[in-house]
């Protein structure tokens, strides 16, 4: 039995063979936190919300740290 996002799924990777240049990685949790956290948060809110010149509370720290280790990769 196939899920009900296959087709999704399937429907995004048809889009993206018209597109010149696309990628598709599976990046576990642990490295994609803010991701995780932002999906977390979409379960528990109610209505839809924009976050405008800030980042949610519960996922400043998160942020920052994934910038921050961006920044030492790279150097």
């Amino acid at each position: 039995m196939r899920s009900a996002s296959m087709f999704l799924v399937k429907e995004i990777c048809d889009l993206a063979q018209g597109m010149p240049s696309i990628r598709f990685h599976h990046v576990k949790r642990e490295q994609n936190v803010v991701a995780h956290e932002f999906a977390q948060l979409a379960k528990r809110l109610f209505h839809s919300a924009v976050w405008r010149n800030r980042v949610p509370t519960c996922v400043e720290q998160l942020v920052a740290h994934d910038c921050n280790t961006v920044l030492l990769s790279n150097q």
